[in-house]
């Protein structure tokens, strides 16, 4: 089982997800919610009602499919130890927002920034929906 971290500075990372058989499940809320799910053979990551979330590159991009975008937009990337970063907009360097443990497929990382991180302001942080 692949567990998503949530980075917090100078304390404990939190759990704030799971993913299982290709399910992926939000752990915040109780009870745990499935809230997707991950097509391994082509990288690509999907929510409960099978609508394409984004993908992950060979090179470990994470693209997020958006209504009016036909390519998509990189988001982010998932590197091979499973850390998650977002890509900064006006900062030189990426900011770190978290982990995956035992990820057997860069896609579980692309699942976990597209469902948890995506929605992230520099000077704000994340934005809670």
């Amino acid at each position: 089982m692949t567990k998503i971290y949530r980075d917090i500075a100078l304390a404990p990372d939190e759990q704030i997800g799971r993913i299982e058989d290709g399910k992926i499940y939000d752990t915040e809320i109780e009870p745990e919610e499935y809230i997707g799910w991950i097509n391994y053979e082509e990288g690509e990551v999907f929510n409960e009602g099978d609508e394409l979330m984004g993908w992950v590159e060979e090179n470990g991009e994470v693209v997020a499919s958006y209504e009016d975008e036909e390519e998509g937009i990189g988001i982010g990337y998932v590197t091979d130890e499973g850390e998650l970063y977002v890509y900064a907009e006006e900062e030189d360097d990426d900011i770190y927002v978290g982990k995956v443990t035992d990820m057997k497929d860069a896609v579980e990382g692309a699942a976990a920034l597209l469902f948890f991180f995506d929605e992230y302001e520099e000077d704000e942080g994340y934005i809670e929906e």
